[in-house]
């Protein structure tokens, strides 16, 4: 088992800086949680204070209903996978991933069976009589799991454990974690800066900033119906376009202006975000992923904006776009998830749209052209709060 709970849990350090504003989290057991988030957000802090090697301020953290609070780190039947490997240079490979069991006091038999087992898990066996020197990044990365998952533990904790690696590695690093944490199915708290390995690696993604979380949701659901436009920014690379709108109600009928321009919102839209038709008009921060912005091509054409083509980077599998489209500013992104100011306040600036294509699409600089927004596309956010209506 390895439920993990944190109930309201906060870290304030003596000068008076707080790294986490009241954390909740429910961790299932055999779920695989990624903390995401940009740097000083407090990822890292909570995974530490989950571990033993932060004390909290304030709140509970439990594990299978222990409160670990005042548990000693070794007494907390956690294993963690640091960024910087931290093996012991001058012991062979089986005696690092051998060395928690060793603490444990286990006989050598034992030992050297769940050692076998981990190393043939990791692809490990040719290298376990060498010492962590004569080893590439991916592989003392290997052992520096194999060592958490020979404890057997109730949870794993990992704090960017791939940063350090090129990004080939990085993609077969994060394959192997993946099926290594299906196959123990031990619960997993993961923390990154990186969207990808948070969209690939998790079953769901809890996202922060300034040490408040920001939303906890699938990648799917995190990426498709962001809680706020912090969100809407940081999923995504590039990031959600987010541009002032104003939207006009009659009856059933919705549509928002953008720039010049007057879309009506489909069926997909009003039913999955039901409070933009009882907002009943009104200032909005309208949000569309750069691959919903499409050539028209079968798209209702009164979804239709005119741009001008700014600049295109073509980057090998699609095409980046950027374009102005008249009277279209863009909001920048609300702080207000985390305290309470208005995005409105810091103004709109003109910005330009950024659009996502496949190679098939060409575009020549300076051309004006039609696009379309894909039924759907359009999310909605309160201007004065960031958050999604």
């Amino acid at each position: 088992m390895g439920r993990l709970v944190l109930d309201k849990v906060r870290k304030q350090y003596g000068d008076g800086v707080v790294a986490v504003k009241g954390l909740d989290i429910d961790v299932a057991d055999g779920e695989f949680l990624v903390l995401l988030g940009p740097s000083g957000c407090g990822k890292t802090t909570a995974l530490r204070m989950v571990a033993g090697l932060e004390e909290i301020t304030d709140g509970t953290i439990e594990l299978d209903g222990r409160v670990l609070n005042d548990v000693e780190p070794r007494a907390r039947d956690v294993a963690m996978v640091f960024q910087n490997y931290a093996l012991y240079p001058h012991m062979s490979v089986r005696a690092n991933i051998g060395f928690p069991l060793k603490q444990r006091k286990l006989g050598k038999a034992e030992r050297e069976e769940r050692i076998g087992a981990v190393a043939e898990t990791l692809g490990l066996v040719e290298q376990l009589d060498k010492k962590p020197g004569q080893l590439s990044g991916g592989q003392r990365q290997r052992v520096a799991m194999g060592r958490a998952i020979v404890r057997e533990p109730s949870l794993f904790l990992m704090d960017e454990p791939l940063s350090n690696l090129d990004a080939k590695l990085r993609v077969q690093m994060r394959i192997e974690i993946h099926a290594v944490q299906r196959r123990f199915g031990t619960t997993t708290l993961y923390v990154t800066h990186d969207q990808v390995e948070a969209m690939t690696l998790g079953d769901r993604v809890a996202v922060m900033r300034e040490g408040v979380l920001q939303q906890i949701a699938t990648p799917a659901e995190a990426y498709g119906a962001p809680a706020n436009v912090f969100v809407a920014t940081f999923l995504g690379n590039p990031g959600m376009n987010l541009f002032d709108g104003e939207l006009e109600v009659d009856g059933d009928a919705v549509a928002v202006r953008i720039g010049e321009a007057r879309v009506p919102l489909d069926e997909a839209e009003l039913r999955s975000q039901p409070a933009v038709r009882a907002r009943g008009g009104g200032a909005v921060v309208v949000g569309v992923r750069p691959e919903c912005l499409v050539v028209p091509n079968g798209i209702a054409t009164d979804r239709g904006l005119g741009a001008k083509v700014e600049l295109t980077e073509d980057l090998g599998s699609n095409v980046l776009a950027y374009f102005s489209i008249p009277g279209m500013h863009r909001t920048p992104v609300a702080p207000a998830a985390v305290d309470g100011k208005s995005p409105a306040a810091a103004g709109a600036r003109d910005a330009w749209a950024l659009g996502r294509f496949g190679r098939n699409i060409h575009f020549d600089s300076g051309s004006s052209v039609r696009l379309a927004l894909e039924p759907g596309a359009m999310r909605f956010f309160d201007p004065d709060s960031g958050t999604a209506i």
